[in-house]
C-alpha cells in the first residue's frame, strides 16, 4: 500500500462511471463537471481515491441518501475494472469550485513546507 500505483487511464475510468451514476440519477437537473479523481493515501499509509464532484443546480436535489450509496453503487464495476483503491467523495459548488482549487492548493504548499521542515528536523 501506498505506492500510488494508479495510471492515469484508469484514473479516466474512474471519472467516467462516477460521472455515469450521476447523469443517470439526476439527468438534466443537475450538471456534474468536473468530477476531478486523485490517488491519495491516509495516514495509514493506505491508498484511496479522492473524488471532487462539481456540480451546478440547486443543492437540495443532490440527495443526500443517494450520494452516500454512490460508492457502493460503484464499488463492484470498479473493482470489475482492477480498480481497488476505496472512492472518497466531495462536493463543491460550481461557484465556488474557483476558491476551493486555489485554498487546495495553499494546502498542498503548506503540508509540502511542512514536510520539509520535519524532514530538517530527522536528518
Amino acid at each position: 500500500m501506498g505506492m500510488l500505483m494508479i495510471t492515469q487511464e484508469k484514473l479516466d475510468r474512474v471519472e467516467e462511471i462516477i460521472g455515469d451514476a450521476f447523469r443517470e440519477r439526476f439527468a438534466d437537473k443537475l450538471v456534474f463537471d468536473p468530477i476531478v479523481v486523485e490517488p491519495a493515501a491516509d495516514e495509514g499509509d493506505n491508498d484511496y481515491l479522492h473524488i471532487t464532484i462539481v456540480f451546478e443546480g440547486d443543492r437540495r436535489r443532490l440527495d443526500p441518501r443517494w450520494t452516500i450509496m454512490l460508492v457502493r453503487q460503484v464499488r463492484e464495476k470498479l473493482l470489475s475494472e482492477g480498480i481497488n483503491e476505496f472512492p472518497v467523495t466531495g462536493y463543491v459548488k460550481r461557484s465556488e469550485w474557483d476558491r476551493w482549487q486555489r485554498q487546495d492548493k495553499l494546502r498542498a504548499e503548506r503540508k509540502k513546507l511542512s514536510e520539509r521542515r520535519k524532514n530538517r528536523v530527522t536528518r
